[in-house]
């Protein structure tokens, strides 16, 4: 007997009609912000912002992360067989790169060996053409391009620097000889100062002779020669230089510190801020529920470029599209409240007390370079030959200035004196001592205004 077929399968049921599925709720992206610790909360602008509700409808459309698809089959094939292939052809001889030729090796070696060369040390006199280098090449190089570039005589400069003519003499050319503009000094050094002398006196050339001396040296040896001579040459110029940057560096500062002064007490005064903090800590510590970061009293400031660039690269608003939807005439009135607020934002607090530091420095180095002028004056007026009492001066002027390889102690007010200006060392002194004098009565009344000035910049949220 022929066993009967199977039973069919039963049929498939159709869908049930009116049932779909729920939607599934994606997750939320969280705030990158730094919370404020309680004790930073009291005396700041966290301690009254004005809390508003959160939209919590609103969050998913802001702040839902879009899923990232992942690679398909055929995707991940090919990113296999180019792995594989990419692996199988590293050895191929084509892929080798050629051998280094011998020769090149050798032609290197060779222009190398015979490139080296003693150019001699600063104490070996070298001659370029008719006139005696006796630096080391490349600072005597340096410096010659520096004075070729002013065309200015030698004896002129000399002048200026014993007369404190600002003419001849601006503030880059000085910052230029001190090195403060980020090259070296290019003021005489004792050593320096002894060789050129000696050299000068073992061929009878005399010191004041400024055509001999030009003559015979190389352009940096004859500027120590003969500007090198002015007595007191680094706090002079000092002074010259602060002079002529001090108050207009402090007049800017001053102003910079009023703007972040008038723009703190706007923001510590605009509601329409609380308002938006109030917005941000709520939204904030919403999605930040379930991390660390939540619960949170205040952020840091720095903060707020993470928060308003919105968060995850998947998220899609941010709380830029949230504030946009639920507070529109929020640009209109913090633009109207705090007026200060964009030109404040483009200065640094710790620049500004950066530069206040920098001109209490200048200050404090003319007044050091002045008493060191007062304790030495009797000797020269007295008609001393002030040999020690001008090194003492150049060591003070280092101690105050901080010049770089030995800028302040420039040995060049030794008994020569002046190389051939007319009026005594006494007379350049009184010059100095009266034209410190009227500075620092000028400029110590402005910094005791921009002390003041720093605390009420700072005193933000």
């Amino acid at each position: 007997a022929v066993a009967p077929p199977p039973p069919p399968p039963p049929p498939l049921q159709p869908p049930l009609l009116g049932r779909t599925a729920s939607p599934r709720r994606r997750s939320l992206s969280s705030l990158p912000w730094t919370k404020l610790p309680a004790a930073r909360i009291a005396g700041s602008v966290w301690e009254s912002v004005l809390l508003s509700p959160v939209l919590t409808e609103s969050l998913e459309d802001n702040f839902g992360l879009t899923p990232t698809r992942r690679k398909g089959a055929a995707a991940a094939i090919a990113a296999g067989l180019t792995v594989r292939c990419t692996t199988a052809n590293a050895g191929s001889p084509l892929s080798q790169p050629p051998p280094a030729s011998q020769g090149d090796t050798s032609r290197g070696a060779g222009s190398a060996a015979g490139g080296r060369g003693d150019s001699g040390g600063p104490d070996t006199p070298r001659s370029s053409g008719s006139r005696t280098v006796l630096l080391e090449p490349k600072r005597s190089s340096a410096i010659g391009i520096v004075l070729r570039s002013w065309r200015v005589s030698l004896p002129a400069l000399r002048d200026a620097a014993a007369t404190l003519d600002a003419a001849v003499l601006p503030a880059d050319r000085i910052e230029v000889l001190l090195g403060t503009a980020g090259s070296p000094c290019a003021l005489p050094r004792p050593g320096e100062v002894r060789l050129v002398r000696q050299w000068l006196e073992s061929r009878g050339v005399a010191l004041d002779d400024t055509h001999a001396v030009e003559a015979s040296l190389g352009e940096a040896e004859a500027f120590f020669t003969i500007v090198g001579g002015v007595p007191r040459l680094a706090p002079r110029l000092r002074l010259l230089l602060a002079e002529q940057s001090y108050l207009p560096r402090a007049a800017q500062l001053s102003s910079q510190l009023r703007v972040c002064s008038e723009a703190a007490a706007e923001v510590m005064g605009s509601g329409t801020l609380r308002r938006l903090l109030g917005t941000l800590l709520g939204v904030g510590n919403t999605l930040n529920a379930a991390t660390f970061r939540g619960g949170a009293k205040g952020f840091e400031v720095g903060s707020l470029p993470k928060l308003l660039a919105g968060g995850r690269p998947q998220s899609r608003g941010g709380i830029i599209g949230y504030l946009a939807a639920h507070t529109p005439s929020l640009p209109g009135d913090l633009e109207e409240e705090m007026p200060s607020l964009p030109g404040a934002t483009r200065l640094c607090l710790a620049e500004l007390a950066l530069e206040l530091r920098e001109l209490q420095a200048s200050i404090d180095t003319v007044e050091e370079d002045l008493t060191q002028a007062l304790r030495e004056a009797p000797l020269h007026n007295e008609g001393d030959e002030g040999g020690e009492g001008g090194e003492g001066s150049g060591g003070a002027g280092g101690a105050g200035g901080g010049g770089d390889g030995g800028c302040g102690d420039d040995g060049s007010s030794g008994p020569e004196a002046t190389g051939g200006v007319e009026e005594g060392t006494g007379s350049h002194d009184h010059i100095f001592v009266a034209r410190a004098r009227g500075f620092l009565s000028a400029a110590r009344p402005r910094r005791r205004a921009l002390e003041a000035q720093l605390p009420e910049a700072e005193a933000g949220p």
